[in-house]
């Protein structure tokens, strides 16, 4: 039977910064749109990334203990996670990574994940992979409300609202999540305290259209999250007034403008980020002796400006430039019954500027690529290069694309391995070189669907805490380690209906630190989903 020659194709930002079809991208991509995450009743980011191929979540505990993210085998600070590209990423994490314990799907649109070093074109934190939420923009009018309820006297609600017209939308919506939750210190050890988890979380998106090319783009994410903890696990882990609290805050402003040729645009964007965790405990009759007061605080400013210039009917180039400074400081006083102990991170500050250059080529929709380059200058150890190439191809008639990628990432040493009481200030960066190569098949017409893909990724001068004195246990940070990842993941879908379709997904990995000959911690070696 004759199969139509083209498939519908979603519009994909991420992997290229400009939205180009899925199908004129050689990423290994996935994207989650808002009718899916509905139809998943998920309630937050970390529950919808388990079932993304590649992607292994891993959470310590219940209701807002931390999440992390390991995409294809990277460790979790090698993910940068950003909502309408507004970066995420906690400077004061230690290794700059992101917490997904907190984060709620209110006004989403939908959700990029990109696999693979995207350092090219998002410099540091990117050597892993890109993970970036997308919210709404208002169309027509609407209104939507939920509430509900389950075990352990969980509620969540939420409400939405959006609107506008040709020149102006907005959107916006909140979500409150409570629980009583359970003891996360083992109820099968006698532990009987229940810890709770509160969240209240708000998103909002505002687009001003002022002119042809000419716009104003306006983001806001606020959340604040309480969380009850225990003093540790099993006999006697319960602890009654042990908290945690989160606030994180993104702001994001972009204008669009035009670009010096007809097919091209300008965008121009400041953003600001800002990250503050603290944690008490009193004493108390089971706990006379542990007392702690901790306070973390981080901020992210950016600006950056890119421009597409449409050259021909073939090449479409990219110029970008980035300034970012982070800054990031910590208290952190504790009593136990082995003493008194202070550690007292006074606020440092971190500076980079990035330069990226992209070509993105189309020839008849049939032959693409994206071949790029980045010099970033960090203030604290020099430049590092980066490149990248992404070719792809259409087959004609049979609904095929084959497609590969090769590039090379790097890693920033973080704030706290710089300067904390472990850091070392002759950190060098870690590094990244990578390739995956695979197809996409439809079969069927649209009914059948196929994507297949097998990945290979070195990381050296990778960062490891290094004890250096046996007698009083002290260390550092060093540049000491190296690993491999490598796999292959599958994922098919059979379109029952129109709005019914099965979906499965399957990865193998083999993720191995060649530095001891030790397989690496916390990674599915096989997956299902």
């Amino acid at each position: 039977k004759s199969v139509p020659a083209e498939i519908k194709s979603v519009e994909v930002v991420t992997a290229t910064r400009l939205s180009t079809p899925q199908k004129l991208i050689a990423n290994s991509v996935t994207v989650i749109t808002e009718e899916e995450i509905k139809k998943s009743h998920k309630s937050n980011l970390a529950e919808v990334l388990k079932e993304v191929q590649g992607v292994d979540i891993v959470q310590t505990g219940a209701a807002g203990a931390d999440a992390s993210v390991f995409i294809r085998g990277a460790n979790s600070e090698y993910t940068m996670v950003m909502v309408d590209g507004v970066e995420m990423n906690d400077p004061m994490s230690p290794g700059r990574s992101y917490n997904f314990a907190n984060m709620t799907l209110e006004n989403v649109e939908k959700i990029e994940i990109i696999r693979g070093s995207q350092s090219t074109l998002y410099g540091s934190d990117a050597m892993g992979g890109v993970i970036n939420i997308i919210t709404k923009k208002g169309r027509g009018e609407r209104f939507s409300f939920f509430s509900e309820a389950g075990s352990f006297k969980t509620f969540r609600e939420g409400i939405e609202i959006g609107g506008g017209n040709d020149k102006l939308s907005y959107s916006l919506g909140v979500t409150r999540i409570d629980t009583e939750g359970i003891s996360s210190a083992g109820g099968k050890y006698g532990n009987t305290e229940k810890d709770g988890y509160q969240n209240t979380s708000f998103s909002s998106r505002l687009t001003f259209a002022l002119k042809e090319k000419i716009s104003v783009d306006l983001t806001s994410k606020y959340l604040v999250s309480k969380t009850d903890l225990d003093n540790s696990s099993g006999i006697n882990g319960d602890d009654p007034n042990y908290t945690g609290e989160n606030k994180e805050l993104y702001l994001g402003l972009q204008c669009g403008l035009p670009s010096f040729t007809k097919e091209g645009g300008q965008k121009i964007g400041v953003s600001f980020s800002r990250h503050n965790r603290d944690y008490r405990n009193d004493t108390d009759k089971d706990h006379p002796l542990d007392l702690r007061s901790a306070t973390y605080s981080s901020q992210i400013r950016k600006i950056n400006w890119q421009n597409s210039l449409a050259v021909n009917k073939i090449n479409n180039l990219l110029v970008g430039l980035e300034y970012e400074e982070e800054r990031g400081s910590s208290f952190d006083y504790s009593e136990s019954a082995w003493g008194i102990s202070t550690s007292d991170f006074p606020e440092k500050k971190a500076q980079n500027r990035g330069y990226y250059l992209q070509d993105q080529i189309n020839v008849n929709n049939k032959f693409f690529a994206a071949i790029g380059a980045r010099l970033d200058n960090f203030d604290r150890f020099g430049s590092k290069t980066t490149y990248r190439i992404a070719p792809g191809y259409n087959i004609a008639g049979t609904n095929t694309k084959l497609k590969a990628s090769y590039a090379t990432g790097f890693k920033s040493p973080s704030l706290f391995q710089f300067y904390s009481a472990y850091g070392n200030l002759d950190l060098k960066p870690e590094k990244n070189r990578g390739w995956d190569a695979g197809f996409e098949q439809y079969f069927l017409g649209k009914m059948i669907f196929i994507d297949a893909v097998y990945f290979y990724n070195n990381y050296s001068n990778m960062i490891e805490w290094v004890m250096t004195d046996l007698a009083t246990f002290d260390g550092e940070y060093q540049n000491v380690s190296e690993a491999q990842t490598e796999g292959g993941e599958l994922n098919a879908s059979l379109k029952v209906k129109d709005d019914f379709t099965l979906k499965v997904s399957v990865a193998k990995l083999r993720a191995k630190d060649i530095t001891n000959e030790e397989n690496l911690i916390r990674r599915d070696r096989k997956s299902v989903v």
